[in-house]
């Protein structure tokens, strides 16, 4: 089953998935206004591996940086409900 399904499954919340990659600009801009503008958003799932530890991350740490920068953004600003 995909994370998707099992989310939907698991939570009884609905689930759409807005591929892109994060790296490239017209995509990213893409995620930032689906976000923006669609109030329905309570979360947002990043599906992204991290790289093993064998995996040369050299260069790619201010991109990690940013991306959870964006996630902690995009998730404070939800409309998630409370406990």
């Amino acid at each position: 089953m995909s994370l998707s399904g099992r989310l939907t499954s698991d939570t009884g919340r609905s689930v759409t998935v807005l591929p892109a990659d994060l790296s490239n600009k017209v995509e990213l801009a893409k995620v930032e206004l689906t976000l923006r503008d669609d109030s329905s958003i309570a979360m947002l799932v990043n599906n992204v591996p991290s790289p093993k530890p064998s995996q040369p991350t050299r260069g790619r740490s201010r991109e990690l940086r940013a991306t959870r920068k964006r996630d902690a953004t995009a998730d404070s600003g939800s409309n998630a409900p409370g406990p």
